[in-house]
């Protein structure tokens, strides 16, 4: 399973850490790259919007959201990042 777990970082800000199996989040990148927007990249961190969730992705395990001012539920982006990894490579 690539989601390890997820933790609820700050209940005010509704920040979630979610854990991911390492050989997993490149195609989790890839499917932010595709449905969302990345906005920077330097070494081993990666910042995204997906949706209207901001999105900071640190290479190899770790991927956090803050779900404060999005309409998402954690269940639901959750569920998103599963298809992404179970889905097979779309390429444009």
């Amino acid at each position: 399973m690539c989601i390890r777990s997820t933790t609820l970082v700050c209940a005010s800000s509704k920040s979630y850490l979610i854990k991911v199996d390492p050989k997993c989040l490149d195609k989790i990148v890839e499917y932010i790259k595709e449905h969302g927007r990345i906005t920077a990249s330097f070494g081993p961190l990666i910042k995204a919007v997906y949706k209207d969730v901001p999105v900071t992705i640190l290479k190899p395990d770790r991927i956090q959201v803050m779900l404060v001012y999005s309409d998402i539920e954690i269940d639901e982006l959750v569920e998103d990042l599963k298809k992404a990894v179970e889905s097979p490579s779309s390429t444009k």
